[in-house]
């Protein structure tokens, strides 16, 4: 009976700390859902490099986008968000670079990660126009 209860405290425990922490890593979300992103003429951009940062909680993040002969041709991330997946952050890069634009589409499943990045890209651009 007693190793019962302990293992019915300790589960508990285990319980109440992963819906702790689940609800911080959720802190900042809504926001960042409801975020929209500039539509940026990349034609116009001065040549150089741009810093540029989000900060978002959890989805903060840097980067630095370089720009030349009115292209973008290099995203690097700076400064990652918690929990990143690299997978996700170079698709975004990839999608970006490709289409010319940050009017991309969400990496599926990555919502937020997707429009956290964007922003700050968004960001670094406002300073090369």
């Amino acid at each position: 009976m007693r190793l019962l209860k302990a293992l019915l405290l300790v589960m508990g425990g285990f319980v109440l700390i992963m819906g702790v922490v689940g609800l911080l890593l959720m802190v900042g979300q809504s926001s960042i859902k409801s975020l929209s992103v500039e539509e940026i003429d990349f034609a116009a951009l001065r040549d150089g490099v741009c810093a540029g940062w989000f900060e978002g909680g959890r989805w903060s993040n840097g980067v630095e986008v370089t720009v030349s002969e009115g292209e973008v041709v290099a995203i690097e991330i700076t400064k990652d968000m918690r929990f990143a997946s690299k997978k996700t952050s170079q698709e975004v890069i990839d999608r970006v670079l490709r289409a010319q634009s940050l009017q991309i589409d969400a990496v599926a499943g990555a919502t937020i990660t997707t429009t956290a990045y964007l922003k700050a890209m968004e960001d670094a651009l406002s300073h090369a126009k």
